[in-house]
């Protein structure tokens, strides 16, 4: 998944990051704009490889940062997920 999603244009940051313990773990990935998120969600990372990895993992939550666009903000309600828009702050 992380070969794959890295060789996506529009891809910024995508990184799984394992507790101390080593039983929980988070994909934190960033994306350039909605077309970017949504090329990613059509693609093999998401398509092919998602599917494989719900075999063995159970997602506990899914959460988006910024209006992920229309296509990928439906799926992810299909999947539980929460959206969140930027209220107050900046980026640098």
């Amino acid at each position: 998944m992380v070969a794959v999603s890295e060789r996506e244009p529009g891809t910024i940051a995508y990184q799984f990051c394992l507790s101390a313990d080593r039983k929980c773990c988070r994909l934190v990935e960033g994306y350039t704009d909605a077309g970017a998120i949504t090329a990613h969600f059509m693609g093999p990372a998401v398509q092919q490889f998602v599917p494989q990895l719900m075999q063995v993992a159970s997602p506990a939550r899914i959460e988006f940062y910024d209006d992920p666009g229309p296509q990928v903000a439906a799926i992810a309600g299909t999947l539980g997920a929460e959206v969140f828009t930027p209220w107050e702050g900046f980026d640098r």
